[in-house]
């Protein structure tokens, strides 16, 4: 619950929803939205692995949250896919013309790390 949030996780969505940002989840099924009473409020919907029959970086999950959102794939551009597994959320995303941001926090183990030149800042 709120206990396994990070300090800035419910400002940072409160801020979002302020600006009318629509939000949804997209999981590899590690994570219910819906579980978490004081983040669930702020997502429209959620697309899982399970749903869809693929987990990222399977495009099916990310065409199956355009598709619930209403738009198309061309509306792509306007989107920004946020996930904490470069390979699994940014690169796959950015293959289908998703803005994306990574998230990585300073001291956290990771498999998945961008190729060189490819840019961002880990927080800490």
């Amino acid at each position: 619950c709120e206990e396994h949030l990070f300090p800035e996780v419910l400002d940072c969505l409160r801020g979002l929803e302020a600006q009318g940002i629509r939000m949804c989840a997209i999981t590899n099924g590690n994570a219910d939205v819906y579980q978490v009473p004081p983040v669930s409020e702020f997502f429209e919907f959620s697309v899982s692995s399970e749903e869809v029959g693929a987990a990222k970086p399977d495009p099916l999950p990310f065409q199956r949250a355009l598709e619930k959102a209403g738009c198309t794939a061309e509306e792509t551009s306007t989107w920004v896919h946020v996930g904490d597994d470069f390979k699994k959320d940014c690169a796959a995303a950015k293959s289908l013309g998703f803005r994306t941001v990574w998230i990585r926090r300073s001291g956290e183990a990771g498999e998945s790390t961008p190729p060189q030149g490819a840019g961002g800042r880990s927080s800490g």
